[in-house]
């Protein structure tokens, strides 16, 4: 065999060194991974529990909207009675002026 000349040692040892340590680290690697894989699992949970949470507060915000218009809308037939109650009591008075005046309507023809 010819003698090496190239100005590079031999690489074989350095290649065996990297590659131990990709095996040493493995390990690590693999570990490390599947904490990460279990946190994105545990980020997702937590996003669905978020998700429903929004959606519950957005249908409450729709209930309370609905639950004030159905209010305001009680408020505006409430007022709308208590005029017809006005009318009411001065449609009472009325009726019973009406029912004085036949009373004496009839006593007069009862005196005639």
């Amino acid at each position: 065999m010819s003698k090496d000349n190239s100005p590079v040692g031999n690489t074989c040892s350095h290649i065996d060194n990297v590659l131990s340590k990709i095996e040493e680290y493995q390990g690590y690697m693999d570990s490390y991974i599947d904490d990460l894989k279990g946190l994105l699992e545990d980020l997702r949970s937590e996003n669905a529990a978020l998700r429903e949470w929004g959606n519950n507060v957005f249908e409450d915000n729709n209930n309370i909207k609905e639950i004030e218009e159905l209010e305001s809308k009680i408020d505006e037939l409430e007022r709308g009675n208590n005029r017809y109650e006005g009318e009411i009591d001065r449609l009472g008075h009325i009726v019973n002026e009406l029912e004085d005046k036949i009373s004496e309507m009839e006593y007069i023809e009862v005196l005639e």
